[in-house]
Formats: structure tokens, sequence, C-alpha cells
């Protein structure tokens, strides 16, 4: 099997991560820090400060590669060899119970009542696309010429899942797949290990738009390798095992990256407390306004340049609630990440740089993390982290914005407001930031913390959706 389809790429990740994690608490990297420096802004560095690239050989995993040796290829304008075959292991875990949102964010409330498929679908069996002369009727195209102006339409189409229900592969035109209902009745809350298949599959395809989806009771919700100009947005996903993932291939000589990828006002439920719920390792991609509940790290960004991830609200998680790795060009703005797991790290950046998070939530019922390790040129500041105790720990960062700017809101800092300006000594009054620094492990702090939380942005409204479908 020549041709190895990366969908298992994050979730190796994320196993890596938590024995790197582990290691890192026992051994930090230390460096030397630039504290003078003007702290990046929107994933933007100061003037005149040198930008770190990551070079292919700098990606490697652990005993497997990501980028492995040999070219690393643009959006081809041929399709892949006809040799290519493509490896997805399913895999079957207990449900998890997501606990209630805390006030005042809206309530994601998960229905036991059985999925009711609309009448006004028409059943479908499933479609497969190989080619561009594939789109065709029978194949569930419904209008459209392909074009940008006229795309191909697969639309108003109810299928029952049993291995995969849509997959498109090896095109170039331009799709729109809209108001479509993928699930699998045999899955239910007594028989989880029924939760078998995959909602949608896009591999070595560009310009593809996903609207109005809904996906029930299967194993992975949508699985995107080696895809240019994808969107998907407005549709939900509950799954078991992983919810919606784009990543690169492999041939094992060559590699196809994905990118241009837009992930927006999607509510993805993962059930599996050992899946991820949102993977994006594809450059120039936005993960935007979506609700993301359960998995094991609901947001994973890996072996990218250019993402931004702005105003998700995302519940739950057992290791992290966002995982940055191996990527440059970062921005994490306004989102919350909330119902975190005791000693789970609110977020995780590992071995990246040019990594701005400022304007979250990150808020835990008990003691959290959160940790920057063998990154670059990275700055988190104007952030409220929420815990009974907050472990920071960092390598090369800026913990604030400097003064009067001002850092995080720190619900463990005890210091006190009484003074200001940059020093803090001139106390003729309080300024909003307190008088002594707030220490990051091993060696650096936030300067200028925050007495009162910083305030965030308007967030997606939660869901109320159904998660288990008519057995």
């Amino acid at each position: 099997m020549r041709l190895l389809l990366t969908f298992g790429v994050p979730a190796a990740i994320i196993a890596a991560a938590a024995a790197r994690s582990l290691w890192y608490r026992r051994r930090r990297r230390q460096v030397p820090r630039q504290a003078e420096e003007t702290p990046p802004k929107n994933g933007q560095l100061p003037s005149g400060a040198a930008r770190s690239t990551l070079a292919p050989a700098d990606l490697a995993v652990g005993n497997y590669v990501i980028f492995i040796r040999g070219r690393i290829h643009a959006p081809p304008g041929d399709a892949m060899p006809s040799r290519a075959r493509s490896l997805v292991v399913l895999c079957v875990f207990l449900v998890v119970a997501i606990p209630s949102i805390p006030s005042p964010f809206p309530t994601v409330v998960a229905n036991p009542r059985p999925l009711a498929v609309s009448t006004a679908l028409v059943p479908h069996d499933a479609i497969s696309v190989l080619g561009d002369s594939a789109f065709t009727s029978a194949n569930g195209v419904t209008g459209g010429q392909g074009t940008a102006a006229d795309p191909y339409v697969i639309s108003g189409w109810s299928i029952r899942v049993a291995g995969t229900g849509i997959t498109i592969q090896n095109t170039r035109a331009y799709v729109f797949i809209r108001d479509v209902l993928l699930y699998n009745d045999s899955c239910g809350p007594s028989v989880w290990s029924s939760c078998g298949g995959r909602g949608i599959l896009l591999t070595n395809v560009t310009n593809v738009r996903i609207a109005g989806v809904d996906i029930s009771g299967v194993s992975d919700g949508i699985d995107m390798a080696a895809v240019w100009g994808v969107r998907v947005e407005n549709s939900t996903a509950s799954v078991l095992a992983s919810g919606l993932v784009a990543t690169g291939m492999t041939d094992g000589t060559q590699m196809w990256v994905s990118t241009d990828v837009t992930l927006e006002g999607n509510t993805v439920w993962v059930r599996d407390t050992t899946g991820f719920a949102v993977a994006v390792c594809a450059s120039n991609s936005v993960i935007r306004q979506n609700v993301v509940i359960g998995s094991n790290t609901p947001v994973v960004v890996c072996v990218s340049s250019n993402v931004t991830v702005v105003r998700n609200l995302v519940v739950g998680g057992v290791y992290a609630g966002i995982d940055v790795h191996y990527s440059s060009d970062v921005l994490v703005d306004s989102n919350a990440f909330i119902n975190l797991s005791t000693d789970e790290l609110g977020f995780l950046v590992f071995d990246s740089a040019n990594v701005t998070v400022t304007r979250n939530l990150f808020q835990a019922s008990g003691p959290a993390q959160v940790e920057m390790s063998g990154t670059q040129a990275s700055a988190v500041y104007h952030n409220d982290f929420n815990g009974t105790r907050i472990n920071a720990s960092d390598a090369l960062d800026l913990w604030d914005n400097g003064y009067p700017s001002g850092g995080n809101y720190w619900s463990d800092y005890t210091g006190v407001d009484l003074c200001s300006g940059p020093t803090q000594t001139t106390c003729t009054g309080p300024d909003g930031i307190g008088d002594t620094t707030r220490p990051i492990d091993p060696s650096g702090s936030d300067r200028y913390p925050l007495i009162e939380p910083y305030p965030l942005a308007p967030l997606p409204p939660g869901a109320l959706f159904t998660v288990s479908p008519q057995s």
C-alpha cells in the first residue's frame, strides 16, 4: 500500500504531545528571554524582528514523518496517480458525558430524542465521484456545470451510511454539497460500538463547498486529505471518533499538502475521549464561529502556517482545549474554552513560531495548565485564565502586551492594585494592573497581570441537536 492518507496524523500528534508534555514538565527548555522586545500583535512580529521559518526537516514527529524527504507539492494540476490508495483507521470508544456549561454562556443540549429523517429529503445510495467526469445525476448531482459561477450541486439527499456516505476524489470542478443528511441508524445509547462509517471523504480535490449538512451516528464526520479551497459551513456532526479533519497525504516520496480550508459556523460533538473534534493541518486556513464539544483535544492546528482560530465556543476536552503543533503564524483570538477537565491544558503550543493567543477565556473547574514549549516569537496577552489554580509554563514567549495595554487575567493572582506606571511605582491610585508580576514557570512572568477579566467578543450561539439516531 504505497499511499498513506494521513488522517491518523492529528491523533498521533496528540498522543506524542501527551508524552512530550510530561517530559517538558520535568525538563523545561531554558532559553534566554527577549524581555525588551515589543510583543507580537495579531500574529505579526514587531518591525525589524527576525521571523523564524519552519523547514520541512523540522517537522519530523517521532518515528513517523509528516514532511518527508522528497518534494513538497503545491496543488497539482493533474489527478492523483491511479495507484493511490487510502488507509483510514476507524476506532470505537466509549460515550462520554458533557457537563453543563456555566453561565453566562449559551447552553449546549444533547437531546436524546430519536433522529427524525426529514421527509423533504430523498433517500439515496452512497455517492462516489472519482474524477470530474463522474459528476452525473446517477452520482447525486442535481444541477450545475462545475464552474465557479455554476458549480455542480449535490443536494436534497438522505443517505444511510454503511461505509462512506459521499466520496469525492481527484477532481478540480467546483462543487456545492448542501442540505444532505448522512446517518447511521444502527447507532444508539446502548450500542455505540455500532457507530461506524464516515460521512464525507474528500481526497485530492479543489473548490468544494459544504453547507447545511447533518452527519449523525457515524465514527468520522468529514475527512479531507490534499484539498485546496474547501469550505465547510453551517453543518453539524454528532460522531464517535473525529469531526472535521483536514490533512495532507504522502506516497512515501512526495507530499501533497492541504491549504485554504475554512470551517465556519459548524457544530461538532465528538463522544470519544481519545478522538479529536476539529483538526486542521492546512495552511492559509480559518476556524471560525464553531461550537465544538468533547473529544480528547477539541481543536488541533498542526504543520501549518497562517491559520486563524477565532470566536469559537469549545466545551470540554480531556487533554487540551487547543493544541498548536509544528506551525507558524497562528492567531488564536476571542474563543471560549470552558469546562476544561482538571489538570487539562487550556492550550498547548509546541515547537511553533509566531503564535498569538489573545482575548480568549480558559475556564476550568479545577487546577488547569497552559503551556508554551519550544516556541519562538510568540505572545499571550488579554486572556482570562479562570480556574482554582493555573500552572503556566513557557519557552521564549511574551505573556503581556506591555504597559498600559497589560497582560492576562489570572484567577489565582493574589497581588494588589495600588500603583500605576510601567514599573508600578507611581502609587497615586490604581490602573487596573497588578503591582507585582505573575510568575511563569520556569523563568518568565506576566509583567502586567490584569485585575479584572478582559472583555470577550460575542461567541456563537449554543446548539440544540439530536445525538442518538433511532435504532
